[in-house]
């Protein structure tokens, strides 16, 4: 069986108008990619054709599109992985996210965008997902009515998760607080993480995997995105300790994104690394070639880091040109 003919078919009779024509949602076709590929952001453009790779693929990929007659007025996009120890065909205890639910002009306010979140809810149920996620910036056009689509589909009231800071580099590399950062401690090492050592990458790996190391905050995060010469590690005592990795954002196309900031709990607050691992970042993006093509920083940081935070508030913020916050919101599919 086709991995499309998995996703259920839903008819849906009546929008909210009676003035507006039935439509229906059943899974994406290979023909219609190019047609709906408006109806997501530029970002998932080239997941699209990922629906339709062969079910022993890891990553799952579901697009679902409504119809009314043979035109598509809507689309929801959503991935999920399977586990190492989940069968191909099993489904998975992964957790559905949505990455985009939009439909054409015409058609808003009538329905479509609250049936594709039930139809998708539905698919999530039937595959024995526990849960479905979203997340979302404070920055898209729609954001109030995104969250009252929310909300009105049964979704948890959305949390605020991470400031951000946005920055033009060439600003950011001349602030005072730079040269106030506090120096390398005797007995530790910055370095480029293209020259992490083999075993070094096997034991953060397992760190990551025992949870002493944040899953969100692992040097690899987004690793085909990373710019290896400007995300720096920390050795000491023979472990990497800490490190500030940087990414090509995927969003704001002329940024690097300050991806992962991690100090090793146990030296955290003695030697200030967190300020001197971003400070030394700061500088060498400033000065790398890269900075022609990206002359932007984002600054992300979790609203539960709350030293952090106030790092951020009192030195990245007055330097900085736009603040924004990503929030995220939760739909619970299977009862423990």
């Amino acid at each position: 069986m086709s991995k499309q003919s998995h996703t259920c078919s839903s008819l849906i009779g009546e929008p909210h108008s009676p003035s507006v024509p039935a439509f229906k949602i059943t899974s994406l076709l290979e023909s219609e990619v190019h047609d709906v590929a408006c109806l997501t952001f530029p970002l998932y453009r080239s997941v699209l054709v990922k629906s339709f790779e062969p079910d022993t693929a890891k990553e799952r990929i579901i697009a679902m599109v409504a119809r009314s007659g043979e035109r598509p007025v809507g689309l929801i996009l959503a991935r999920y992985s399977l586990t190492e120890s989940d069968p191909p065909d099993s489904g998975s205890t992964e957790c559905l996210n949505i990455l985009s639910v939009m439909t054409t002009p015409l058609w808003r306010h009538c329905g479509v965008a609250q049936a594709l979140m039930k139809a998708i809810a539905t698919e999530g149920i039937r595959l024995k997902l526990k849960s479905m996620t979203t997340g979302y910036t404070t920055k898209i056009c729609s954001l109030v009515a995104f969250e009252h689509l929310l909300l009105s589909t049964g979704w948890s009231t959305p949390l605020s998760s991470m400031h951000m800071s946005l920055f033009k580099i060439s600003d950011m590399a001349t602030a005072p607080w730079l040269s106030m950062a506090p120096s390398l401690t005797d007995g530790y090492e910055i370095f480029a993480m293209t020259d992490l050592k083999d075993d070094e990458r096997v034991k953060l790996l397992a760190g990551i995997d025992a949870g002493d190391i944040p899953y969100g905050l692992s040097p690899f995060a987004d690793e085909e995105l990373l710019v290896p010469e400007l995300s720096f590690g920390l050795r000491g005592g023979g472990d990497v300790v800490a490190w500030m990795t940087l990414i090509r954002s995927p969003f704001v196309k002329d940024a690097l994104c300050y991806r992962s900031l991690f100090v090793n709990p146990k030296i955290r607050t003695a030697h200030g690394f967190g300020p001197l691992l971003a400070a030394h970042a700061i500088h060498c993006h400033a000065q790398h070639q890269i900075s022609e093509e990206r002359p932007k920083g984002i600054f992300g940081t979790s609203f539960k880091a709350r030293k952090q935070l106030n790092f951020v508030l009192k030195r990245l913020v007055p330097h900085c040109y736009d603040l924004y916050e990503t929030r995220t919101s939760t739909l619970i599919l299977q009862q423990e």
